[in-house]
């Protein structure tokens, strides 16, 4: 199913077959990635303790091996396709995903006894320095949980490559892998929380994902048998290996990495002092922006035509919905109270509460979310030129917007909320946006440049002008309330004033 160019030979009997049963396992992927990714949290808070500074360390480790991942395997596709070519035989790429998600599931059974060793390790070395003690504390954390992070970089790349029948199919067949892979992170988000990890505990999490990855990697192999070798390149679609305008498009998936991640950052901070701080809580935002970035990619896998303004003109929408939702995010505790009142103090009202309120945070964001989950797919159609290249062209893109996503978990979401409060932090990501939207005018939209620039001034200096978010509102603690405070049907102006 890799082919470098030229004529494409017919398909065989059952390769559309392949493609639907393979992307079904990206959704099954998915889910697990998320699935270990909440319960090596809660492993490594035993090492690290649950303080912001441990939980930011966790996330780094995880963002900077998953982005160290997708550049990897996106040169390890081009590899595989050049070789392939060079030897007339198939290139093997759904047979090395389905090895790469088999190493993930025996190291999913080796994790606890790797954990326990790690954690002996850490209680046996003899140092008297905190600080000290945190960073090696950190560099064992990074050893046991960055090799399967690595490995799940893969996804987008190597599938990618190995699927794509042409350059015209490419960009649908790619949102199509990541709209999936992020469907399943969805799910395993809110399954990891509610189900799996309160009825089966850490340790059998942990073992379940390991059968699912190993399930999946068997089926990857017996997929492999029908890949087909590539026939010869066709050098008049481009014989570049390095595609035009690869530096602006690389910096605005990092700038959409960094400012989705700095706004998840701090949508969990706004909700955890609307709905309580809790691992609930926390999965509902995270699975709102996974599920609205999933719809986001498949909404682009429909499109039959991408016009090329498509690109600059979503950026330009997603800063205006998110400068339009700027001044309600204050009112969040209001809102969760008024849904935590109209359902009765009872354990059968625990999962409809959760579900309205979950609803609720993903109808107010799925559009700008959706939005940010175009811009991906986007631009690796913008940067596709040959075919045997868009492996690697995936990689690199996912592996600056993870980057960007590292940094807007670190410097964006916590250490800027040292000297900052949350709504700066709103505010930097939404200017991250700004820029990427500039950047992708001047280069898409050349003669709209006399537009653009005006308008990043203009929102720049709406961004400047913006209220402060009110402290009292969101240091109310409403969420503590069971019974409704007040009369809630007057408005969030109204109640907070007869409340304060």
């Amino acid at each position: 199913m890799v082919i470098l160019g030229g004529r494409f030979p017919p398909e065989k009997p059952g390769v559309g077959m392949v493609r639907v049963v393979a992307l079904a396992l990206t959704v099954v992927t998915g889910f697990s990635g998320l699935v270990y990714e909440v319960a090596w949290q809660k492993y490594l808070a035993v090492l690290l303790g649950s303080h912001s500074e441990a939980t930011a360390a966790v996330l780094a480790i995880f963002l900077g091996a998953l982005a160290l991942g997708y550049a990897l395997f996106g040169r390890v596709a081009r590899r595989l396709v050049d070789r392939a070519f060079e030897q007339g035989r198939p290139a093997r790429l759904l047979v090395t995903y389905g090895c790469v998600e088999m190493a993930i599931g025996v190291y999913a059974f080796a994790f606890p006894l790797a954990f326990s060793g790690v954690q002996a390790l850490s209680l046996a070395l003899p140092v008297a320095d905190s600080f000290f003690a945190f960073g090696i504390d950190v560099a064992l954390c990074a050893l046991l949980i960055g090799p399967p992070a690595v490995l799940m970089g893969a996804t987008v790349p190597l599938l990618t490559q190995g699927l794509s029948r042409g350059l015209e199919d490419a960009t649908r067949l790619h949102a199509l892998v990541y709209a999936t892979n992020t469907a399943g992170a969805f799910a395993g988000a809110l399954s990891a929380a509610f189900v799996l990890v309160p009825w089966l505990g850490l340790q059998g999490a942990v073992a379940a994902m390991g059968g699912v990855n190993l399930a999946a990697g068997l089926v990857l192999l017996a997929l492999g048998r029908s890949e087909r070798a590539p026939v010869r390149r066709d050098e008049a679609a481009g014989s570049s290996r390095r595609p035009e305008g690869l530096l602006v498009f690389t910096t605005v998936a990092l700038l959409s990495g960094f400012a989705v991640m700095t706004l998840q950052v701090v949508m969990n901070r706004v909700g955890a002092v609307s709905l309580g701080a809790s691992n609930f809580t926390f999965a509902m935002v995270v699975a709102t922006f996974v599920l609205s970035i999933a719809i986001g990619s498949f909404a682009v896998a429909g499109l039959r035509h991408i016009p090329a303004a498509i690109l600059p003109v979503s950026q330009w929408l997603l800063v205006i919905c998110l400068l339009a939702l700027y001044p309600f995010v204050e009112d969040a505790p209001y809102w969760a109270h008024r849904i935590r009142a109209s359902f009765p103090s009872e354990a059968e009202s625990f999962y409809p509460f959760h579900l309205a309120v979950f609803a609720g945070i993903l109808g107010v964001f799925v559009l700008p979310l959706g939005i940010s989950g175009a811009t991906l797919p986007l631009l690796f159609h913008h940067l596709r030129r040959q075919v045997g290249d868009l492996g690697q062209v995936a990689g690199r893109l996912y592996s600056w917007n993870t980057v960007g996503s590292l940094l807007g978990a670190l410097v964006g979401g916590y250490a800027l909320l040292h000297w900052l409060d949350l709504n700066h932090s709103y505010r930097i990501a939404l200017f991250a946006l700004v820029v990427g939207a500039l950047l992708l005018s001047l280069r898409i939209l050349a003669r709209a440049a006399w537009v653009a620039v005006p308008a990043a001034v203009a929102c720049g200096a709406v961004l400047f002008a913006l209220p402060e978010w009110s402290p009292e509102k969101l240091s109310a603690g409403l969420f503590r309330k069971r019974e409704a405070v007040n009369d809630l049907t007057v408005g969030p102006r109204a109640f907070f004033e007869a409340y304060r």
